[in-house]
């Protein structure tokens, strides 16, 4: 009696035996081959969900920095320009404006 040192099979000759064998061998390889592929697939979803939280931790920044800088903006213009805008200031121009061109530009 010939034994699959995979499965335990009991075969009558070494040849059914082999044949098992590299049959058992096979289907260890694909297993560990699909593991494998599903650690990595799970890995990217994570770093991809921290990548995205990240980005949206961003533009929640952006965008508070962007309305503390529109209040500041304003009382400044009501307590000195006196109808004076200053074109330097302008929002297509500033900060915001170019990251977020940036951003646009990367997608």
């Amino acid at each position: 009696m010939f034994k699959c040192s995979f499965c335990g099979k009991e075969f009558e000759n070494a040849l059914d035996r082999a044949n098992c064998e590299i049959e058992c061998d096979k289907e260890i390889k694909v297993k560990a081959e699909r593991q494998k592929q599903e650690k990595l697939r799970k890995q990217q979803q994570e770093r991809k969900d921290e990548v995205t939280k990240a980005y949206n931790e961003y533009i929640e920044t952006c965008n508070k920095a962007k309305e503390k800088y529109l209040a500041i903006r304003s009382k400044y213009d009501n307590d000195y320009n006196n109808g004076y805008y200053f074109d330097t200031w302008d929002l297509n121009t500033d900060c915001f404006g170019r990251v977020i061109a940036d951003i646009v530009s990367k997608l």
